[in-house]
């Protein structure tokens, strides 16, 4: 009987093999942790079960399965998941997926799930009675880890929460003898709330950790309970996410960030301008909107150009910066609409900001790209009551920037 187990994590894909080998001991269990590998195995040996991760790293399970089946249809195959997609056993089934099963399931339930699902084609128990599984059902190799780039450590499950062994990448973290207690180690704190969690499911998480002598990291955690040495046992393997987190945080600055002039869009104000109005009312704090509309825009467009125009909008920006303080949000709302948050500010300290970003704009929108522009800005401004939410402040200073501009523009109302 021959197995194949695909899945790039290293620590599942033990788990995995420790939980087929208690389920067919005769079997010879081939092991992959990306598609490539997995063809290299076929190549050299058709397969009567396989376990397939959804996700790898060089493609997607499903059409590995479809690929294994080309070679053998007999094969039963079974989806290892970590995500929760709703439509995902249509998917498989379609595909000639025998059964999908969850990561997060414990594992004797994942044994039981292989079992059913592999039950009935090639890869029959032969009325083997299976080993026990009470308790961790997964034995631990260290074997498997030493030559892994990510960080494992086992730790005992009880007490003090001995570390029993840590590999050659877990030096990063500051781990260079077993048998001490985790409880010893501040750095590594972070991780008791992961170890301690009950149940001896697949559990993913985050967590921040700072070595002694290093910078802040943060780790992407994937948490098992494993049998070693007859007790049950907590093992870790965590993975540098630093990069990973910074890239998020870049996509997220900048899906909250006009590309033209870098002040937040609408997206990023509503998120932030809706927290600095809650936070005021929670805190009984005064908090002010300042509605910006820059005179005569379409004009100046059509005058000089939409390049002069783009120029022009980036020196507004710069401007009214300029006058505000590194906590006070601005906004480019769409257009030449911009909007200010102006958080702890009194409506007369509010008015004074008005004017000095009205005045300083009439003197730096006199001249722009070697036009004679005399650009203005008419403002609105409102202060925020009890009852406020952001869409009704918002609504407020645009009635009152409405009547700056009625007013002959190049004003504040209030």
């Amino acid at each position: 009987m021959q197995i194949l187990v695909v899945d790039d994590h290293a620590l599942f894909r033990m788990a995995l093999v420790s939980i087929v080998q208690t389920l067919y001991p005769n079997a010879t269990v081939h092991v992959a942790g990306s598609v490539a590998e997995a063809r290299n195995q076929l190549q050299q040996q058709a397969v009567d079960a396989a376990s397939v991760d959804f996700n790898l790293p060089d493609g997607q399970g499903l059409l590995l399965a479809r690929e294994i089946l080309e070679i053998n249809p007999q094969c039963q195959i079974a989806m290892i998941t970590g995500n929760d997609f709703p439509g995902l056993p249509k998917a498989a089934a379609s595909h000639g997926i025998a059964g999908v099963i969850s990561k997060v399931s414990p594992p004797p339930e994942i044994r039981e799930q292989l079992a059913r699902i592999w039950e009935g084609g090639a890869c029959q128990n032969s009325g083997q009675q299976q080993q026990s599984l009470d308790g961790a059902v997964v034995g631990f190799n260290p074997q498997v880890f030493e030559a892994l780039h990510d960080a494992v450590i086992l730790v005992e499950n009880k007490g003090s929460h001995n570390l029993r062994y840590a590999n050659t990448a877990a030096l990063v973290l500051g781990l260079s003898h077993v048998h001490v207690p985790l409880d010893f180690l501040p750095w590594l704190k972070p991780l008791i709330p992961l170890i301690e969690h009950a149940g001896e499911g697949w559990l993913e998480g985050h967590v921040m950790l700072t070595p002694p002598g290093g910078k802040e990291l943060a780790m992407a955690v994937h948490r098992m309970q494993v049998n070693y040495q007859g007790a049950a046992h907590i093992v870790l393997q965590l993975r540098n996410d630093s990069a990973n987190l910074a890239r998020i945080s870049e996509l997220e600055t900048a899906s909250n960030t006009d590309p033209l002039t870098g002040c937040l869009n609408r997206r990023g104000f509503s998120q932030k301008a809706s927290a600095e109005l809650q936070r005021a009312q929670r805190q009984k704090a005064s908090l002010c909107v300042l509605c910006c509309d820059l005179d005569y825009f379409k004009k100046l467009n059509d005058n000089f150009g939409h390049d002069v125009g783009d120029i022009a909008l980036q020196a507004f920006a710069r401007s009214c910066k300029s006058q505000l303080r590194p906590h006070d949000l601005l906004a480019r709302m769409g257009g030449e609409e911009f909007v200010v948050v102006l958080p702890q500010t009194s409506l007369q300290d509010a008015r004074q900001v008005a004017e000095r970003i009205r005045s300083s704009w009439q003197e730096e929108g006199k001249q722009l790209a070697g036009h004679n522009t005399n650009s203005t800005v008419s403002i609105g401004l409102c202060s925020a009551q009890r009852q406020d939410d952001m869409a009704s402040l918002l609504k407020r200073g645009d009635e009152l920037l409405y009547q700056a501009k009625q007013k002959g523009r190049n004003c504040v109302v209030l």
